[in-house]
């Protein structure tokens, strides 16, 4: 991962408001030139700051009838079999690893 700076940080604030954003409003909005925005943007993928770009439907915005965040503990060597699990289950919303005595907090959404 490269390093961010202000503009960077702009960039990808813009881009997670509305991945559609055009280069040139990106530039209007930070006062960069169109040029610097779209190489910054090339950077930031390259390095994997930016792993992609995505909509969010209809569907996803409703609010759901049962949301809940999950801590899970792993035991033995298996949290990246354990990960690849989880992702793959649709009511996972979004999976994340943390330090300590917890391996993972899950964001779980029945749809």
């Amino acid at each position: 991962m490269v390093s961010v700076d202000d503009l960077d940080t702009e960039l990808l604030s813009a881009l997670r408001h509305n991945a559609r954003i055009s280069v040139s409003s990106l530039a209007a909005t930070t006062g960069a030139s169109r040029a610097t925005v779209a190489a910054r943007i090339d950077r930031l993928v390259a390095s994997g700051t930016i792993v992609g770009f995505t909509i969010r439907t209809g569907h996803e915005t409703r609010s759901a009838g049962v949301r809940a965040i999950v801590m899970i503990e792993v035991l033995g060597k298996l949290a990246d079999r354990v990960a690849d699990q989880l992702r793959g289950l649709p009511q996972v919303r979004a999976l994340h690893s943390t330090n300590g005595k917890w391996d993972f907090v899950a964001e779980l959404e029945d749809r």
